[in-house]
């Protein structure tokens, strides 16, 4: 999978930048401080995995077989990938602003960037002698501006997959993918804010479907689905979808354990996030049922939890056999997709790419 993308890093880098120049330009016309939000948001936007452009682009190829894609379709499928890496910044920002989350991918977020920058900021056109803007003033300007940089991204993805060069009903179905796919993202981002402030209970097959539709459909099942497409293996669908599904189960799941359990040099995230925010994710729904329930939600969605009650929590977590049943849950979900695909018409190369994936899921540590 990561040999793919290598081989168009060249086409991939190169299509990146060109959008996000284009993008600074529009910022540029409309006055300094566009310009400044944009440069603070590409610098925000570098160091992410690429995982959903590697599916993508490593699906396409393995998809069409030894005969490989067109020169054109391989072009569109460069700009897709870069749509998507563009889609997926947009739903983090928007993320961080929901969870109150001032770190990414090992620093400061882009709300947490702004935040800082603002410090230095004179307030502009006050009669009042006000020298500084208040800390309280600054994050909500931060926040503001990462919601409206998240617009961006999105408008700006779109724009890209609306002039792709593709026949018309490759293009609309492409569109119509992402439609579905972003139309998933806001429905499992809503449940997971409903059940995080209490406003809505449900159990852990209703988590399992939250999880999937917040970021397994995005990420997984959304760029095999492309890849198909573009490779004109669009009879693969079903097959995709399903296998697509458990997948993106697996790395909600994956997700959870390291956010709880584990290393943040290495997964780039607040440590005590979701325990302080009180995500409900199956982990949670799992210690409920056990005895050791009563040590956790002693401190479990405390704003002021830190980490010794971190600690706390994560210690009756294993030793109610929470992470263990969500590891077997993991283990089985990578399962299924393995049947699912070898079910499938597929070609050689096209489970090689996918073996690879399932491997690279399989031993994530990040």
């Amino acid at each position: 999978m990561t040999a793919s993308l290598d081989a168009h890093r060249a086409a991939f880098d190169a299509a990146l930048a060109e959008t996000l120049a284009d993008g600074r330009a529009r910022a540029v016309a409309t006055g300094p401080e566009s310009t400044e939000l944009w440069d603070a948001a590409v610098e925000c936007l570098g160091g992410g995995k690429m995982l959903r452009p590697r599916i993508l682009l490593s699906a396409a190829e393995g998809l069409t077989g030894s005969r490989g894609l067109a020169e054109c379709v391989r072009a569109a499928a460069v700009r897709i990938a870069v749509a998507l890496e563009l889609l997926h910044f947009a739903f983090l920002l928007h993320d961080d602003v929901i969870d109150g989350d001032l770190s990414r991918r090992g620093g400061p977020n882009l709300i947490g960037v702004l935040r800082a920058r603002s410090g230095g900021m004179s307030p502009r056109g006050r009669s009042d002698g006000a020298s500084s803007v208040p800390p309280a003033a600054r994050l909500h300007w931060a926040r503001s501006a990462a919601i409206l940089v998240g617009d961006l991204m999105l408008s700006t993805a779109h724009g890209l997959l609306g002039r792709l060069d593709l026949p018309a009903s490759a293009r609309e179905r492409i569109l119509d993918l992402v439609a579905e796919s972003t139309a998933h993202t806001v429905a499992g981002e809503n449940l997971d804010v409903l059940l995080a402030d209490g406003l809505h209970e449900t159990g852990i097959l209703g988590i399992l479907e939250m999880e999937f539709l917040k970021t397994g459909s995005y990420s997984i099942a959304l760029p095999l689905r492309l890849a198909a497409v573009l490779a004109g293996r669009t009879d693969l669908d079903d097959a995709l979808v399903a296998a697509g599904r458990r997948l993106g189960t697996a790395y909600q799941l994956q997700d959870d354990l390291l956010s709880t359990f584990g290393d943040p040099a290495a997964h780039g995230k607040d440590a005590l996030s979701d325990l302080r925010e009180g995500k409900q994710t199956v982990l949670i729904a799992l210690a409920r049922r056990t005895p050791h329930w009563e040590r956790i939600s002693a401190r479990f969605g405390a704003a002021d939890l830190d980490a010794a009650d971190a600690a706390t929590i994560r210690a009756a977590l294993e030793a109610g056999g929470a992470r263990d049943e969500v590891e077997r849950m993991i283990a089985e979900a990578i399962e299924d997709a393995r049947r699912l695909l070898r079910a499938a018409d597929l070609p050689a190369e096209a489970r090689d790419v996918l073996d690879a994936l399932i491997a690279a899921l399989t031993d994530r540590s990040s």
